[in-house]
């Protein structure tokens, strides 16, 4: 929920359900629906922060914009002309954290093409020799493009709109590049040296190559940082290796399909898809297990999934010129305990499951005065969580904010002028406090972090966390020297899942 401020708001978005054909604790059951038409075949696709917009690469070569609530095409975004070779299925996407972006690598002009999407204009950046993918780091201040015929990748300031001159070496061929959800590591797989390099991300240096068996085409990380998933495609064996973040190490691999190619984690982190382009189909990896569940039936050849942000839906690009779109429906969870019974009398119970919620207080800081240098305020607030499902999957709450707009006195607007989410940070959380149910056991946030990107604070296991808890927050503003005057405005979003 939102609540009006006049410095800033909080937002609450709560998720809870349980699996009928995926097996996820808190996606619920999946339903392929009819496909959305785009202007050619599909290959790439990303979503917008707020999860509202689908932005797809087509073979034109052009942008597909497709309106979520619509579930249609609304417009196209030309990139390029085909007859310069630009090869669309050899690109990638990305959108910037604050929604402003879109980059697109253009493998053969050895560019990445940035889309400004309020204008739809398109402009270029030079990087190396045949870019393959891109990302943006979580902070949205630097992204990362995987050159795969110069076996380095290209470190692009966002700001600056250039390339670093210098780049990070990297192994043979890379194809695909994530952050960690921290923003302090990126990996990248390295398709002919079968190998994952790990990068500094903060001094965008190399730190180390993790070994694998195989060719490595896709990478995705959960969203508590610790664990990465990468694909392994080919004619060989095909599957996906789990691996240890913090360790540096492969701890598992589990097989799928032959031609698995692309993987995405929903947001809560229980459930991967992985497009496997020789059945049409996508394969379920139920994280908590490592299993696989029922494939999903989606377009002909698939080549990339992404889930939206909000939870909603997940689409798979397909060459057929069209993206599958799989809806989850978190109405139809688990919401009773199965009655007992006894062979001489029955004897039957049931209990209705309740749901997840979490709630933040408003935010309001203290005035400032314009100042020539850097300033810091500071507020307290409250964060409470309840869990009254029932279902003991335990859970975990983040927060993440958004920028800060700046209104003048007058009522002009200038973007320019906005306070960026990553300048608004939260100490080390206090203690936690049990109001009803369970006493609390778990983990909290230990020391400072920046809310540009989402930053778990409290979490449970599972079997625990069944009851109502709060904990005292302090967070923080840097306002920057020279900050004009006038009002700043912005979200802050409270997310809690199940099974963390």
């Amino acid at each position: 929920m939102k609540n009006p401020l006049s410095t800033l708001a909080a937002a609450a978005v709560i998720a809870l359900g349980a699996s009928v054909l995926v097996a996820p604790a808190a996606w619920g059951a999946a339903t392929v629906e009819s496909a959305i038409g785009v202007s050619g075949p599909a290959s790439r696709v990303a979503f917008s922060p707020d999860g509202a917009t689908a932005y797809v690469v087509t073979d034109d070569p052009k942008v597909s914009v497709i309106d979520v609530d619509k579930g249609e095409e609304v417009r196209t975004i030309s990139v390029g002309d085909t007859s310069a070779g630009v090869y669309m299925f050899m690109s990638s996407i990305a959108i910037s954290p604050d929604g402003a972006l879109a980059y697109m690598t253009v493998n053969e002009k050895k560019t990445v093409a940035v889309i400004t999407l309020a204008t739809d204009e398109v402009s270029y950046i030079p990087v190396g020799f045949g870019p393959r993918d891109v990302a943006f780091n979580p902070a949205g201040t630097f992204a990362y493009v995987t050159n795969a015929n110069a076996d380095t990748v290209s470190v692009i300031d966002v700001k600056a709109g250039k390339a670093l001159s210098t780049t990070i070496p990297v192994g043979d061929t890379p194809w695909a590049v994530a952050f960690s959800p921290d923003g302090s590591l990126a990996y990248v797989a390295n398709d002919q040296s079968s190998n994952i390099t790990v990068i500094n991300a903060i001094t965008h240096t190399f730190i180390e190559n993790i070994p694998l068996d195989g060719r490595p085409s896709s990478i995705a990380f959960t969203p508590n940082g610790k664990t990465a998933y990468v694909v392994q495609w080919g004619i060989g064996v095909a599957g996906v290796w789990v691996i240890d973040v913090g360790a540096s190490k492969t701890v598992e691999f589990i097989e799928t399909p032959l031609s698995s190619e692309t993987i995405a984690i929903s947001p809560d982190g229980s459930t991967a898809f992985v497009t496997v382009g020789m059945t049409d189909s996508v394969a379920v990896i139920d994280v908590a297990t490592s299993t696989l569940g029922d494939a999903l039936p989606v377009g002909e050849m698939p080549m990339d999934v992404a889930f939206s942000p909000t939870g909603t839906v997940a689409y798979v690009t397909s060459y057929a010129d069209s993206v599958s779109v799989i809806r989850f429906d978190p109405a139809l969870s688990a919401s009773t305990v199965p009655a007992a019974a006894e062979s001489t009398s029955a004897v039957s119970a049931s209990v209705a499951a309740g749901v997840l919620s979490a709630s933040l207080g408003a935010v309001a800081f203290a005035e400032v005065p314009f100042s020539h240098g850097v300033q810091t305020v500071a507020a307290d607030v409250t964060l409470a969580a309840d869990d009254k499902t029932g279902l003991l999957y335990g859970w975990n709450v983040t927060l993440q904010a958004s920028a800060l707009v700046w209104t003048s006195p007058s009522h002009t607007t200038d973007a320019a002028r906005n306070i960026p989410a990553a300048n608004l940070s939260l100490a080390a959380a206090g203690t936690v406090a049990t109001t009803t149910g369970d006493a609390f056991i778990g983990t909290k946030l230990a020391s400072n972090a920046a809310l540009g990107s989402a930053v778990s604070v409290f979490s449970t296991g599972v079997g625990q966390g069944s009851g109502a808890y709060t904990v005292p927050l302090q967070v923080s503003l840097t306002v920057p020297a020279n900050a004009a005057a006038g009002s700043y405005a912005g979200t802050l979003t409270t997310t809690i899942s199940a099974a963390p």
